[in-house]
């Protein structure tokens, strides 16, 4: 597995890219990797895989391994060698170093980044992301503007973003009309309906002045004429586009699971994919 990653990267997109594949799904708390694709393309990856197999095993031949359960890495199984352990804060499970590395690379846009042992689902704490962001060189800052946007879009009902484009300003989200003053761009915001903020005018006055409950009707309508597989999030609203693959669907915004068959959503991807088995009789 650890020599897969390292050739084709953590999520095997390159694989994916090389042999004309349509995905490749990796879950890395089971160790099962699922590819999908043309036949022809299945039978190239296959190879691939096969080859990576054979070269590994031609590198351990001689190699007297002893049995280790504390020095194992979660992700690859490998034994891991002197000098490159990291152990998680919060759970104590162990990593190789190559196997962190790839895991908050490829998990730094999908924020939590959650332990990959089976079973356990303890999420890095913030002193884990800055020892491996200063492993992989990646500015801290950088991380703490994204799980900034990450909280904020899974907790829409609560916190928003100032409506400027490029504002990075967040504000609290009330339930009836309040004026916020942006005290970057200066921007007067409504935090009940996000909107320029409407002296004298209610919410709901400026929400039938605009015709929005007309809108939204047009826009579903929309949907279900047109050719492209599109659906809400029915978290957060965001539009999702499925193209390929199976049921389960996970929003890039607020990062839950979703059944695209019922729109039910949920915590992780193990409870969906047990939903869609049990309640629609397979994942696909």
């Amino acid at each position: 597995m650890k020599e897969l990653m390292m050739r084709y990267g953590y999520d095997l997109n390159t694989l994916v890219d090389e042999c004309g594949l349509k995905y490749v799904e990796l879950d890395r708390q089971r160790h099962i990797l699922t590819v999908t694709g043309e036949q022809q393309a299945v039978q190239i990856a296959i190879e691939k895989i096969q080859i990576v197999i054979e070269e590994t095993g031609l590198k351990m031949k001689g190699k007297v391994m002893q049995p280790s359960t504390t020095r194992e890495c979660v992700v690859c199984f490998c034994e891991i060698e002197d000098g490159k352990m990291y152990r998680l804060e919060a759970c104590g499970h162990s990593y190789c170093k190559e196997c962190v590395q790839f895991q908050f690379q490829t998990d730094l846009n999908s924020l939590p980044v959650c332990c990959s042992s089976e079973g356990c689902e303890e999420k890095w704490v913030l002193k884990d992301i800055t020892n491996i962001a200063d492993i992989t060189n990646n500015p801290v800052d950088r991380l703490v503007e994204k799980a900034t946007s990450s909280f904020v879009a899974k907790n829409k009902k609560e916190y928003r973003y100032c409506t400027t484009p490029d504002c990075h300003i967040i504000y609290r989200v009330s339930e009836k009309e309040n004026l916020f003053t942006c005290p970057q761009c200066e921007s007067r915001i409504c935090t009940g309906c996000h909107k320029q903020y409407h002296d004298g005018l209610s919410c709901e006055q400026v929400k039938l002045a605009e015709t929005q409950e007309a809108d939204d009707k047009n826009f579903m309508l929309f949907l279900q004429g047109c050719k492209l597989n599109i659906k809400k999030c029915p978290n957060c609203s965001t539009l999702i586009e499925k193209i390929s693959g199976c049921n389960r669907v996970t929003c890039s915004a607020c990062t839950t699971n979703i059944c695209w068959v019922c729109l039910k959503h949920f915590p992780t991807a193990g409870d969906c994919y047990n939903h869609l088995s049990n309640e629609h009789g397979s994942v696909y």
